[in-house]
């Protein structure tokens, strides 16, 4: 490539030729002529291949996104630059409606940060808000640099179709389902309801008018709620039928009990979950009596099975002695059956190390292990009072059953009611484990003794651990049960007077706050193990019947206050 000559300067004379005023020599053609030089130079230079190029690109990661109206939505933003881009970029979206609301984190990429997280939420209160299908630009900008992307937007709104399950994840039929904005419905006999188009989050409300008791859950998004009332805890653990099993232990070394021995007896349900334990923790003892229930079939095939054990101080388990079985039979409701238990010597156990960590202000009061050995029945030993942080813990060992580990702490102040609650399952036998309980909540406003509280007073309780918490609202004599599981810190007793649920006037009450530190939205209250975590399933487990918890979990209750209603 040649490069033209410079034009002569001023100190150079020049040959006068008929074009000579083209080239001036003064001092301002100098400076006339200058400046287009030194673009011209540059231009050359660059063609020549002299410095690189700066350029972005723009990705979005899904390129299309589904809401429904009133919730939100996330979208990978990642940037790729060339070695000469290096000026830091804002990203912005154009194209978004009102009531659309986009934020990026973070909202300037720059160094080596490469992505963001952009989210799209929607506002359904908004008065243009509507279903519809939409584009946005998504930009990123900066000094000689830019790049953009588009995302596709559908916004919709939300069928849903639920379910509501007692405690033992039966269907409950024939309850009454409210949610916002919507009809209410009545549950049909697969305990199912359905609503359409509804703008999220939604609240439900399940009125339950033969248990009196009314369980609203608040701010959800899940188009599939699994919703267990919190009758399922309050009203026991109690099955449709019920029978009566009574009987004799028969030991040559051992029975009569013995000082310094325990003896558990429990009902195994051999085609369905069964429920019934006895723990016999008194010397000379040598009978046992049983009262199970369970909800199908009606004719229930069962067996009856003991443990005999070695105690410590505390009455916690220490080496399985004899062991025994009677049966099966079959129990139908109202039954009354007898069963003698012969217990043969017995040494086989399986055993667990758990270390337990209690909040401050509570103290252990309880901790075991339960043996999951069939589709419908499991096994739990008395778990008497522990009272080192770590302790090798034992159960009856069956082939192949899965472990659950479990422990109680209640408060040290008088009087007081508080309880905290964890669970770890999947387990075998020899393992190591701990346990960390959660810190319980506490019941703030109103305070003890409140009186003229209504469906607009606000109840408002701390809770520590974080979580989900569910105000629990009972009668000290007669009347409605209310509660609200959500994830604020306050909430107010649900106005249910047309649905014949009005709280009553003048009427004594108590209320407290049961917290699900392990969930982090209210849709997981609803799905899942739900805001109980799982802790039915234990206490199932630990009767006798049922399948093992599906994931660890904890949960712990205030102490209650009482109010007066208004």
């Amino acid at each position: 490539m040649t490069v033209a000559p410079f034009p002569p300067t001023s100190e150079a004379p020049v040959e006068r030729r008929p074009y000579a005023d083209t080239w001036r020599t003064t001092e301002r053609s100098n400076q006339r002529w200058w400046p287009w030089l030194a673009a011209a130079l540059t231009l050359v230079v660059t063609a020549c291949g002299g410095g690189p190029s700066a350029s972005v690109s723009l990705q979005l990661e899904p390129a299309a996104l589904d809401l429904v109206l009133g919730g939100s939505g996330t979208v990978q933003v990642t940037v790729t630059r060339s070695a000469a881009a290096t000026a830091p970029l804002s990203l912005q979206v154009d194209g978004a409606p009102e009531w659309v609301n986009v934020d990026f984190s973070p909202a300037v990429l720059s160094g080596s940060i490469l992505q963001s997280t952009m989210t799209v939420s929607t506002d359904g209160d908004h008065p243009d808000a509507e279903p519809t299908s939409f584009d946005v630009t998504v930009q990123a900008v900066g000094t000689g640099l830019s790049a953009q992307a588009t995302l596709s937007l559908t916004v919709d709104l939300l069928d849903i179709t639920g379910t509501v399950v007692d405690a033992f994840g039966e269907p409950v039929v024939g309850v009454t389902v409210l949610a916002t904005g919507q009809e209410a419905v009545v549950t049909d006999a697969s305990g199912s309801f359905s609503f359409s188009d509804v703008v999220v989050p939604y609240d439900v409300t399940i009125v339950d008018s033969v248990a009196s008791i009314a369980h609203d859950f608040e701010g959800l998004t899940t188009g599939i709620p699994r919703l267990q009332p919190i009758s399922a805890l309050l009203g026991g653990l109690n099955g449709e039928f019920s029978a009566t099993i009574t009987g004799n232990l028969v030991n040559a070394t051992h029975v009569p009990l013995l000082a310094g021995h325990a003896a558990t007896v429990c009902v195994e349900g051999l085609n369905g979950v069964a429920m019934g334990c006895q723990n016999i923790t008194v010397a000379g003892s040598s009978s046992y009596s049983l009262s199970p229930s369970w909800s199908s079939p009606a004719d229930l095939n069962v067996r009856v099975m003991a443990y005999l054990y070695e105690v410590d101080a505390g009455g916690v388990p220490t080496a399985i002695v004899a062991s025994g079985t009677a049966g099966p039979t079959i129990l139908a409701d109202g039954d009354n059956a007898v069963l003698d238990l012969t217990l043969a010597a017995a040494t086989s156990q399986a055993s667990m190390a758990v270390t337990t960590s209690v909040p401050t202000g509570y103290s252990l009061n309880g901790r075991g292990i339960v043996s999951h050995h069939s589709e419908f029945a499991s096994f739990a030993l008395s778990t008497g009072t522990p009272t080192g942080a770590t302790d090798t813990l034992i159960a009856p060992f069956f082939p192949g059953a899965t472990l659950s580990a479990h422990a109680t702490a209640t408060s040290n102040a008088p009087m007081s009611a508080s309880v905290s609650i964890a669970w770890t399952t999947g387990h075998s036998s020899g393992d190591v484990t701990t346990l960390t309980l959660a810190a319980p909540p506490t019941a703030v406003s109103p305070p003890e003794g409140a009186t003229n509280v209504s469906t607009t007073t606000e109840f408002s309780f701390a809770n520590p651990s974080g979580g989900v918490v569910t105000l629990v609202i009972q009668p000290n004599l007669s009347g409605p049960s209310f509660a609200v599981t959500t994830a604020a810190d306050t909430a107010t007793i649900p106005d249910l007077a047309s649905l014949g649920m009005g709280l009553p006037g003048g009427a004594s009450y108590r209320w407290a706050v049961l917290a699900s530190p392990d969930l982090a939205t209210a849709d997981e209250a609803v799905t899942g193990d739900g805001y109980f975590g799982g802790y039915l399933s234990l206490s199932i487990a630990t009767t006798g019947g049922g399948l093992a918890p599906s994931t660890d979990g904890r949960i712990s209750v205030s102490d209650s206050l009482d109010f007066t209603t208004q």
